[in-house]
């Protein structure tokens, strides 16, 4: 069984990370700069909304925070080369 969630959770990582980043740029669309924390709290608000149950389960907070770290950083490199928040070059 401990085996089987671990191998469900390894398969199930890169779509975590792609809500995570979803999440991240929905709050920077909706906060703007300057309000991290805010965005902060959203982000883990919303992830406990639209995670599965199971998913919840088996990502600990610290991993999720990792998560949401990576997602802000990839972010901010996107938004530095010069495109918007819908993709296109600014």
């Amino acid at each position: 069984m401990v085996i089987s969630l671990l191998l469900y959770k390894k398969g199930k990582t890169d779509f975590v990370r792609k809500v995570v980043l979803a999440l991240v740029t929905e709050a920077e669309k909706r906060y703007g700069n300057g309000t991290g924390d805010l965005k902060y709290n959203h982000v883990v608000e919303r992830i406990y909304e639209v995670l599965p149950w199971i998913l919840r389960v088996l990502y600990s907070k610290e991993q999720l925070d990792k998560m949401i770290e990576d997602a802000v950083e990839y972010l901010k490199r996107y938004l530095a080369e010069g495109k918007d928040l819908v993709g296109h070059e600014g």
